[in-house]
This record gives C-alpha cells, sequence and structure tokens, in this order.
C-alpha cells in the first residue's frame, strides 16, 4: 500500500514537471519564432553584424529547447509507466524505422 503512495507522489511530482517543462518549451518556441523574424528583418536591411548575434541567439534557442524535448520525452515515457503500473494503462507503443512491418507493394 505505501508503494502505491510513493508511485502516486511520484505520478504527481512527474506530470507537473512535465506540464511546466512543456509551457517552457512554447515560451522558447515563440522565442524562436520571434528570433527568426528579427534575422529576417535585419537580412533584408542587409544588417550583418545584427544577423550574426540573432544567428547565435537562435543556435542557443535551439539547443534549449531539443534539450526541453528530450526532457519531456523521458517525463512522457515516466508517466506512462506509472499509469500502467498504477492503473493498468496500455503503454505506448513506439514505432521507429526497424520496428514498423514491411508493407508489401501491390501489384496493381
Amino acid at each position: 500500500m505505501e508503494r502505491r503512495f510513493l508511485m502516486l507522489d511520484e505520478l504527481y511530482i512527474v506530470s507537473v514537471r512535465f506540464k511546466k517543462a512543456g509551457e517552457q518549451c512554447y515560451q522558447l518556441t515563440r522565442r524562436m519564432r520571434e528570433l527568426i523574424n528579427r534575422y529576417s528583418m535585419a537580412d533584408e536591411y542587409e544588417n550583418t553584424h545584427y544577423q550574426e548575434q540573432l544567428e547565435k541567439r537562435i543556435q542557443i534557442v535551439d539547443g534549449f529547447i531539443t534539450v526541453y524535448t528530450r526532457y519531456l520525452e523521458k517525463k512522457r515515457d515516466r508517466i506512462a509507466e506509472l499509469r500502467h503500473e498504477l492503473f493498468g494503462d496500455p503503454l505506448p507503443v513506439e514505432q521507429n524505422e526497424d520496428d514498423r512491418e514491411a508493407v508489401p507493394a501491390s501489384d496493381e
């Protein structure tokens, strides 16, 4: 019984962290769009110094988005595992290129 409560507690904590990371990823995506728009404007006016600064910022934000996306994937998987153990929910099926069954070509 105690193990179940600990798992419920962990599910709550992981869910809150997942939600906050998702919000952060959304904010970073908005920031990326703003930077790309500013880069386009700098390109229009041929402001190369400002373009270089914006390129660096875009790379940094892109790196953060990548990190948050990986974090979200880990938390999503952990939530699925906990829900499976607690409530018997089915685990999501991961489909990689290698795991997919080959579909035979039609003879038409």
